[in-house]
């Protein structure tokens, strides 16, 4: 009777397990969800402004004051993305798939000012060298522009 007892209580145990981690994955399913749709609002919102950037030259010598506010405003919004897509926190994939070419896009006519801008504040001009401001835009934007050009030649 004993051993019955044990073996009932060992699978409501596992059973109850189960059930837990259905909930967990459900309920992280649930999130990544809403983070990914607070992403495409930042996105959204950002979209004039990486517009008026695609119009600048990508030699930021000649910009005006008010083309330096504007390519920090974009190289600050989509550094704080790409830091949550290199950490993990939410799914680098979906944005990759949505956002890639702005990433991509971004970076190519930033990254001269951005090097530019990390040696301003003191910084090696490079990642390499130990450069760090608007270091995941760049690791970022580098990894969509591989997925880029992949999904050009597929």
């Amino acid at each position: 009777m004993e051993m019955l007892f044990n073996i009932i209580q060992t699978g409501v145990i596992i059973g109850t397990l189960i059930v837990a981690i259905i909930v967990m994955r459900k309920s992280i399913k649930a999130q990544s969800g809403a983070i990914l749709l607070e992403i495409d609002k930042v996105m959204h919102d950002l979209r004039p402004e990486w517009d008026k950037l695609y119009a600048l030259d990508k030699v930021y010598t000649g910009w005006t004051d008010q083309d330096r506010i504007l390519a920090n405003k974009v190289g600050f919004e989509l550094e704080r993305v790409a830091r949550l897509c290199m950490y993990g926190l939410i799914n680098k994939r979906y944005v990759m798939d949505a956002y890639q070419g702005v990433f991509a896009n971004c970076f190519d006519i930033l990254k001269d000012y951005i090097k530019f801008y990390r040696v301003q504040n003191g910084e090696p001009g490079e990642l390499k060298d130990g450069g760090f401001k608007r270091k995941h835009f760049e690791q970022f934007a580098k990894e969509c522009k591989k997925q880029y050009e992949i999904s050009k030649i597929i």
